[in-house]
């Protein structure tokens, strides 16, 4: 960093210039994001004066001002950015892109939030101006900087957001949240009326939401009376996290839930959540019933002798049987571990667990999981000196810096700054207990265990190097996908859920059951050098095709040609006429030259 620094007058005005380049984007960001704040905010405004910005090139230089800009500093970015939101409104789009803006509302808010620094300048136009720059990314960026600036004439714009039937539910969150910080009365005024009103519960819920991050003990107080109720088709779940990330708010939760009579329906889905994002805390555990019974099966297996349980799984388990349990919601199992990079980073990748794990170890992971916690696998609880608590998976723990894995964001990375821990505290495993009290039987636990401990060994569990696609994105749909439709064809994934194939790379028909007549599946797969490829299905019957935005004839083997970069193959399946055959997309090396290269894409 110190070289990177001492040399800028070498290196920063030349690459300005075009006449130094970097290999990577990633070298690019590393390099402005050690430059000091005042030559970061120069480069960003060059590349807004440019009008064509890469968002990619804006995220180094953005870390530098989230990091280390101070008030004046951001002056300049401030007044550059008035100007290019202007002109985006002005010339038809033209200026900054949605993505590149949100970056750098991001930066603002990190800064804002982190540090408490709040540019000079007009900030309150800026922001109302990028209020017309579209997309899900500035709108919630938008929403979350009103309260971390505390821009208090901004608050109808945020009960406008909330009221709005076509709102993006998160977004709506973050205004919440925004008006619960603002604290002005009205913001208030209008959070407890909406928590009080007969609308249905999550938009009740929102009025909570913003009042914890006011008030916790009066959000707690004014949760039960929505709880009672039943939920209908809404999850409220997610409500927990409006307390479980501050200071003491898992225990004023729990205390005030003691007591509380809450709806059947509502404390399931609670515990369910309290299970799939790892919670440690055993007061709210308790609090929703989430306890080990005396009478559970999870407290009959515990008085067993653990190899002889091993033992017992070994012989009479099914291991086909235990992959069908293992995919199961409700034992989240798929909510923090991933197979063959096939899922969530939160917990580890499970491909070749069975190989490396004695059986009894595998066991006691289910039965006791803090008895023995995988290396690198530590949780950690980090409580900033503003009183956010994060849990997660400790990545990297210096004298500058905690990076963790976020429980409740299923392994996202967060970076907190020494300067701002207040302390840090060792947890029990994110994975919970209880979770055996799920199945319905000592067998299922059998087979349970089975497939985990077959997990990498020689077999039909063995780990795989076939480009197989296991990681989806899956959505259902009424009627076909258009040619207009398939013009912004990369719009298509970010309104699908997550899926993922089992061992063998079959996407099954249950993932493929949205209860719509067509299920759109999309994969993708990265390309470092263009030329052919061979993709290989198990069936084409009631499947079309897109690569990119183009249709695409297929057989069960079909030669692609793919240009370098990362492509999107679409899926649509006709489960009418596929009945019960699952799908399985594989990616081959051609025999044809020129010969691609490439990776198919994993991850969560």
């Amino acid at each position: 960093e110190l070289t990177i620094d001492g040399l800028q007058s070498q290196w920063v005005e030349p690459q300005r210039q075009g006449k130094v380049s970097f290999e990577k984007p990633s070298h690019k960001n590393y390099a402005l994001a050690n430059l000091l704040s005042n030559e970061s905010i120069d480069v960003i405004i060059d590349l807004l004066n440019a009008g064509s910005i890469d968002a990619e090139l804006l995220q180094g230089p953005a870390q530098t001002v989230a990091e280390r800009a101070n008030a004046n500093q951001l002056e300049p970015l401030v007044l550059s950015l008035v100007e290019v939101t202007r002109e985006y409104k002005t010339q038809g789009g033209k200026g900054i892109s949605p993505e590149a803006l949100s970056i750098l509302l991001n930066a603002f808010d990190r800064a804002a939030r982190e540090r408490g620094v709040i540019p000079n300048g007009n900030i309150g136009a800026m922001l109302s101006r990028s209020a017309v720059v579209p997309g899900l990314p500035v709108q919630k960026s938008v929403a979350r900087l009103i309260g971390s600036w505390k821009l208090t004439r901004e608050g109808k714009r945020l009960q406008r957001e909330i009221n709005a039937a076509d709102t993006d539910f998160e977004v709506k969150q973050l205004a919440a949240e925004s008006l619960g910080m603002l604290g002005d009365a009205d913001s208030l005024k209008y959070l407890k009326s909406l928590a009080e009103s007969q609308k249905p519960m999550n938009q009740r819920l929102l009025g909570i939401y913003g009042l914890a991050a006011h008030d916790l003990k009066q959000a707690a107080t004014s949760l039960p009376a929505i709880l009672k109720n039943d939920p209908q088709k809404e999850n409220p779940a997610w409500i927990l996290t409006a307390f479980t990330r501050q200071k003491g708010g898992a225990e004023i939760l729990a205390e005030e839930m003691k007591a509380a009579s809450l709806h059947p329906q509502v404390t399931r889905q609670i515990r369910q959540s309290l299970i799939e994002t790892g919670e440690t805390s055993q007061a709210l555990i308790d609090a929703f019933g989430g306890a080990v019974m005396q009478d559970s099966l999870e407290a009959e297996l515990l008085k067993e002798n653990v190899l002889e349980l091993a033992s017992a799984a070994r012989e009479a388990g099914n291991a086909a049987r235990g992959e069908q349990i293992f995919r199961r919601s409700e034992l989240a199992c798929m909510k923090c571990h991933s197979i063959s990079n096939a899922g969530p980073v939160l917990g580890p990748d499970l491909a070749a667990i069975g190989s490396s794990s004695p059986p009894d170890y595998i066991v006691d992971s289910f039965l006791r999981p803090s008895k023995v916690i995988k290396e690198f696998y530590e949780s950690i609880m980090v409580v900033t000196d503003e009183g956010r608590v994060y849990n997660g998976i400790m990545v990297v723990h210096d004298d500058t810096k905690v990076i963790l894995k976020d429980a409740a964001r299923q392994g996202e990375l967060v970076t907190i700054p020494a300067d701002q821990i207040e302390f840090t505290k060792k947890l029990p495993s994110l994975m919970p207990q209880g979770l055996a009290s799920k199945l319905k039987n000592r067998q299922e636990f059998l087979d349970l265990v089975k497939f985990v401990t077959e997990l990498g060994r020689p077999g039909p569990y063995a780990t795989s190097v076939a480009q197989v696609v296991r990681r989806w994105r899956v959505r259902g749909a009424n009627e076909s996908l258009t040619a207009e439709q398939m013009e912004k064809f990369d719009v298509l994934a970010e309104s699908g859920v997550a899926a993922y194939s089992m061992v063998d790379g079959t996407l099954p028909t249950a993932d493929l059951n949205l209860a719509k007549p067509l299920t759109q599946a999309i994969a993708f797969v990265d390309v470092n050098q263009a030329g052919n490829v061979q993709l290989k299905l198990n069936s084409v019957k009631g499947l079309k095709v897109w690569q990119n935005g183009t249709p695409l004839p297929v057989e069960e083997l079909t030669l692609l040609v793919l240009p370098t970069g990362r492509n999107q193959l679409t899926f649509e399946v006709d489960r009418s006429q596929r009945g019960d055959v699952g799908l399985r997309v594989e990616f081959q090396k051609a025999s044809q030259s020129p010969e691609g290269r490439f990776k198919v894409v994993g991850g969560p």
